[in-house]
């Protein structure tokens, strides 16, 4: 039977069991995600001319999906720009009170995508930079005493290409959406015309913003899903000696002041 102990999860103790990374970034679960591993699972041999059709048979699904969520989350997008057209903006009907609540749901859940975005730029820019094509391949540090992993680790990493591409082709699209599904968004929730309209119209919103997270749930193999849900965070390589105590403070108030900011412009309005 194994001896409990107490620890303080928020200190370091004197073993350093305890303690947390000042700042560690992961990769979210969603499709994103999934078409990086699929390109970084396999060796560069796997796209020879003898083994390219299996290969491209693995990843052209997770392109094609990724791909698809582009494709319908631009056509949203493009529908609710021309159902703002010509709308009167003065003097809306709406009962003020649950616009307030409406366009701070949809604020507070546009936060979480644009912090998202910035977890994978930070993840993509602390992850380990390889000189040559690396397949995916995880450290794990074991207890010897109870045989179970006790850490885990990158054990490879990105070439200055994969990480060059990895940007352009998902994480500038992914954040060029969010701003124009933010923008429009917010016009399409705050100008509804009756308070019925309010709520059916966040409700809306907030389902085009989960529809990358609807295909993951949907499409992806539940493989992948573990697989995803255990990699390890990403640190940075060097960190401030007081780094941990500031993140912890300032991080919370970071995103209050930029959800109070963005709820505040949401309520404007061109009167």
């Amino acid at each position: 039977m194994g001896v409990w102990r107490e620890i303080q999860p928020f200190d370091q103790n004197a073993d350093g069991t305890a303690i947390a990374a000042a700042a560690q970034y992961r990769l979210p679960l969603s499709v994103y995600t999934v078409v990086l591993l699929a390109c970084w699972g396999h060796e560069s041999d796997d796209f020879s001319p003898s083994l390219i059709l299996t290969s491209l048979a693995t990843v052209l699904p997770h392109v094609t999906l990724l791909v698809f969520n582009y494709i319908v989350q631009i056509g949203f997008i493009i529908f609710l720009h021309g159902e703002l057209a010509g709308i009167e903006t003065c003097d809306l009907p709406t009962d003020p009170n649950l616009r307030f609540c409406a366009l701070a749901t949809f604020v507070a859940f546009m936060l979480t995508e644009f912090w998202e975005n910035v977890e994978m730029v930070q993840w993509t820019r602390h992850i380990k930079m390889e000189s040559s094509h690396t397949i995916l391949s995880i450290g794990v540090s074991e207890d010897a005493q109870a045989g179970v992993v006790a850490e885990r680790r990158w054990a490879s990493g990105l070439t200055s290409w994969q990480k060059a591409l990895f940007g352009l082709l998902v994480i500038l699209p992914k954040t060029a959406i969010s701003v124009m599904l933010f923008y429009t968004g917010s016009r399409y929730v705050g100008y509804s015309v009756t308070n019925s309209d309010l709520l059916l119209n966040s409700v809306a919103m907030l389902f085009v913003t989960q529809i990358d997270d609807l295909l993951y749930t949907a499409f992806t193999p539940a493989y992948a899903k573990r697989v995803i849900e255990e990699l390890p965070p990403v640190e940075p390589a060097v960190q401030a000696e007081n780094e941990h105590e500031f993140l912890m403070i300032a991080k919370p108030w970071i995103k209050i002041a930029i959800f109070a900011a963005l709820t505040y412009l949401c309520l404007g309005h061109d009167c």
